[in-house]
C-alpha cells in the first residue's frame, strides 16, 4: 500500500518506508528528528550498527555470495536519468545511492536474486515525482540475436510487444523509432531493418 500526499510518501509492504524532507518521531520522554542531519533526544540513547545499507559498490571486488547488478536507467523519452537519487529494493533490503553521469546504477546483490525494484527521483527528492522500475534478473541473450535485440529495445523504453503476438510488425515499428531517435549519432538508415549498424547501435546505447 502506498499513501502519498503533496510531499511525504508512506509505503507499507513487508517493511515500511516513509519519505519526506524531514521526519519527526515522538514518544514519552524521547524524540528523533531526521532531516539534513539527525537529532535524537532522550534520557538514554543506544545506537546499534548492523549490516545496514551502503552506497554503490565497486564491482571489481564483490563480497562473497553476491553478483554484479548493473543497469542504465532512462526516462520515457530515452534520456538517461543521470546523477539522480535512487532506492533499490529486494527482499527486506533497501540500498540507496545516485546514478552515474550516464544514468548507470551498479550494486552487488545476492547471487540468488531474481527480481528487484528501483525508485528514481528525476527532480526533487524525496517529494518529487518518481520513476518506478520492476527488474527481472535473467541472463541477457547475445546482442545480435532477436531475443537480445528485443530485450535491449524494451529496456530502452521501446514497445516491442508481449509474447509472439504481431511480433514482426511491432518489432519493425520499434526498430524504426530507435533508428529515427539515433540516426544522426550512429548514421542509421530509418527503414525498420535490423542491419549491422542498427544492431551495433542498440548494443552501444543499451550498454552491452
Amino acid at each position: 500500500m502506498v499513501v502519498q500526499a503533496a510531499g511525504p510518501t508512506l509505503t507499507l509492504d513487508r517493511q515500511a518506508h516513509l519519505l519526506a524532507k524531514s521526519i519527526t518521531l515522538s514518544a514519552s520522554g524521547s524524540s528523533a528528528k531526521l532531516g539534513p542531519g539527525a537529532l535524537i533526544q532522550g534520557a538514554t540513547v543506544d545506537l546499534k550498527t548492523g549490516s545496514g545499507e551502503g552506497p554503490s559498490v565497486a564491482l571489481g571486488s564483490l563480497p562473497p555470495g553476491t553478483k554484479p547488478f548493473q543497469v542504465r536507467l532512462v526516462d520515457e523519452d530515452g534520456t538517461p536519468l543521470a546523477n539522480k537519487p535512487y532506492h533499490l529494493f529486494f527482499g527486506d533490503v533497501r540500498l540507496e545511492g545516485k546514478t552515474d553521469g550516464e544514468g548507470g546504477l551498479a550494486q552487488a546483490v545476492p547471487e540468488s536474486l531474481e527480481k528487484c525494484e528501483i525508485l528514481v527521483w528525476p527532480d526533487a527528492y524525496p517529494d518529487g515525482i518518481r520513476h518506478h522500475f520492476h527488474v527481472h534478473l535473467t541472463e541477457f541473450p547475445e546482442y545480435n540475436t532477436l531475443d537480445g535485440i528485443r530485450l535491449r529495445l524494451h529496456g530502452l523504453g521501446y514497445d516491442v510487444g508481449v509474447g509472439d503476438l504481431n511480433l514482426k510488425e511491432i518489432m519493425r515499428a520499434a526498430v524504426r523509432r530507435f533508428q529515427s531517435d539515433h540516426a544522426k549519432t550512429y548514421k542509421l538508415t530509418v527503414n525498420g531493418e535490423l542491419d549491422d549498424p542498427t544492431v551495433n547501435a542498440i548494443k552501444a546505447v543499451f550498454g552491452h
